[in-house]
């Protein structure tokens, strides 16, 4: 599991992210979608929406992080 880093934006964590889970083989969507959100910035908006209610699909997941990467104010 890789942690966004304090400097990166949610944009560029969730493209590291998704490059990371397509050259992975095996993962299940389950442990793809706890392992983005443990790795978000602990505290961002992104990181508190994934802890209130966890999706429940990797499309889900990325639907939230894409929405909240356009609000993110270090884009």
């Amino acid at each position: 599991m890789r942690q966004q880093k304090y400097d990166e934006t949610d944009r560029d964590y969730l493209t590291r992210w998704s490059d990371m889970r397509n050259t992975s083989e095996g993962v299940v969507e389950a442990q793809a979608i706890s392992w983005f959100a443990q790795g978000c910035r602990h505290g961002s908006m992104l990181w508190q929406r994934l802890q209130r209610e966890m999706p429940v699909s990797l499309a889900e997941m990325i639907k939230i992080a894409d929405s909240y990467a356009l609000g993110d104010p270090t884009q």
